[in-house]
């Protein structure tokens, strides 16, 4: 996989987190240019947390609205900050490498960037030589792709409404100091955090844990103890259905169902950078006469039918859309 690894870190009281912005090679330029243009004049670099409430609003969104793909690892600090960075950055190295990932960039921390060369180093020395990964530290006011990862994780540790604008852009949440271990397929504990909204890596083809199964239960499991490879075991109740099972499932009278559509655009005041994009790559590709492009979210809903306008208008304001930056529309259309 030709991806590059853009990664910045946080902490939250006892909690140590570490964001990996993932970007394709040919995303690069156009990229670094988007985020770019969210500076002030004379400002170097954006640093999530220095910025303004509705700054912090208006960066978010444009991260979701470029498509930004971020996997974040955590480790909690009990034992030292210093551990839980190395615990973090091995596993994401390891991820990397099985990934056949091309170029990991790390903010510099000066005096500790030493430990992590260590640390990377080792992962790929115990890899061999056909690893393709290089890694590098690079100060974050030269490296515009280095911001994307301080704002998710700052967002993510900052929890509540951050959380909830940052998830588009989350893909695997890895918490290395999670007790409560997934079984997976292959029976080896999965340390993947089970997530209401589960979202790879990668949406498409940049998943850091590809191949890696999602858990379907969740099991306690003591330290040292050897997890058996889960199995499908055949239903041998007559009439009840399960895996195996040849019985029919009971037949069950269908809900009314209502399909709503959801429209979300930037406010006509709010730079759209993406859309910008769009229009400036139209006359180079032999399209003339668009003169402007926003783009927007569009949502299909399927919705119990006594499900009032109040309450999807409140899920779009809610959930859908960034009342400070978008406007929306709610409407329902022939199921």
């Amino acid at each position: 996989m030709t991806v590059h690894a853009f990664v910045d870190e946080s902490r939250r009281q006892d909690t140590y987190y570490l964001a990996a912005a993932v970007v394709h090679p040919r995303q690069l330029r156009q990229t670094r240019s988007q985020l770019r243009g969210l500076l002030f004049p004379g400002q170097r670099e954006l640093h999530f947390k220095k910025e303004t409430l509705p700054r912090k609003r208006l960066i978010v969104s444009t991260l979701c609205a470029l498509g930004a793909e971020v996997g974040l690892y955590s480790a909690s600090c009990r034992l030292g900050e210093e551990r839980a960075r190395q615990e973090c950055r091995t596993r994401l190295a390891r991820d990397l490498v099985g990934v056949g990932a091309m170029r990991l960039v790390l903010d510099s921390r000066e005096g500790r960037d030493f430990r992590d060369r260590e640390t990377i180093g080792r992962v790929l020395r115990k890899a061999g030589r056909d690893v393709p990964l290089t890694y590098e530290h690079v100060a974050s006011q030269d490296e515009p792709l280095l911001w994307i990862a301080d704002v998710a994780a700052w967002c993510h540790g900052a929890g509540q409404d951050w959380a909830r604008r940052i998830e588009p852009v989350l893909g695997d949440v890895v918490r290395l100091d999670w007790p409560w271990i997934a079984r997976s397929a292959a029976g080896r504990p999965s340390e993947r955090v089970p997530r209401s909204l589960p979202r790879p890596i990668g949406r498409s083809t940049s998943r850091l844990a590809r191949g890696t199964p999602e858990p379907a239960a969740l099991d306690r499991v003591n330290p040292g103890e050897r997890v058996p490879p889960a199995t499908c075991e055949v239903d041998e109740h007559p009439g009840q259905v399960g895996f195996g099972s040849t019985a029919s499932p009971p037949t069950r009278e269908q809900p009314v169902v209502a399909r709503v559509v959801v429209d979300v655009m930037p406010k006509p005041e709010i730079l759209d950078p993406q859309g910008q994009a769009v229009a400036n790559a139209l006359p180079r590709l032999g399209f003339d006469g668009i003169t402007s492009v926003r783009q927007g979210k569009h949502f299909e809903l399927e919705v119990a039918d006594d499900v009032d306008d109040a309450t999807l208008a409140k899920i779009a304001e809610t959930f859908l859309a960034n009342p400070v930056i978008e406007d929306w529309v709610v409407r329902r259309v022939d199921a």
